[in-house]
């Protein structure tokens, strides 16, 4: 009778193969997850088209307006001033009045990407 051997080289194959893809197979992809998602209407925008399709003015775009604020007003204070060269302003009246912004819109303003020209210097 012959002796057992502990395992055989097949066996052994056999083994590791399934301890090195077992994780592997645990996380493959649900059903259909290579399939892209649509998102909404994929049509573009023409000149002068808003999303949403509403002028800013209107109470439903922008909400209520809590009153203008003069130069004298506290909250005036709180305005910053965004000096970033790269995002030009109109400043139609020559002051630099159009820089000043809230800060949460100076903080959105300093997290746009910079302009391709940054890192293409060719163009």
């Amino acid at each position: 009778m012959r002796s057992p051997a502990l395992l055989t080289p097949l066996q052994t194959a056999v083994l590791a193969f399934l301890i090195l893809t077992g994780p592997s197979l645990q996380c493959a992809s649900p059903r259909g997850s290579g399939r892209r998602l649509r998102m909404g209407n994929r049509t573009p925008l023409v000149y002068k088209q808003h999303v949403p399709n509403v002028s800013e003015n209107t109470l439903g775009a922008s909400g209520l307006a809590e009153g203008r604020i003069n130069k004298e007003d506290p909250k005036f204070k709180k305005l910053v001033t965004n000096d970033n060269p790269d995002i030009i302003f109109r400043d139609e009246e020559g002051d630099g009045s159009d820089r000043i912004m809230t800060q949460v819109y100076n903080f959105t303003f300093v997290d746009l990407p910079p302009p391709p020209s940054k890192y293409f210097p060719f163009f």
